[in-house]
């Protein structure tokens, strides 16, 4: 929440939507942003990250419904548990 509100209320102009509502006339050139390779890793390395956690996720609710399944349904397991 607070990134939302701190965007909202930047005053710094970002893109070629903002240069135009400022302005208020069409530009004639956008020179593109370009990634350096540290910033291409560090992407890269988010991304891995990222799906680490998924795959992590989608391994436990499979052990959980293999367990549910052919154990003993997890309610049951629960309760003998408390």
């Amino acid at each position: 929440v607070y990134a939302i509100v701190s965007e909202i209320l930047d005053p710094r102009v970002r893109g070629q939507a903002s240069v135009t509502a400022i302005i208020n006339t069409k530009l004639l050139a956008v020179i593109p942003y370009i990634e350096t390779q540290a910033e291409q890793m560090k992407k890269r390395r988010i991304i891995k990250i990222l799906t680490a956690v998924v795959i992590l996720i989608l391994v436990l609710i499979a052990a959980a419904a293999i367990v549910h399944f052919f154990v003993a349904p997890l309610d049951l397991l629960i309760a003998s548990v408390k």
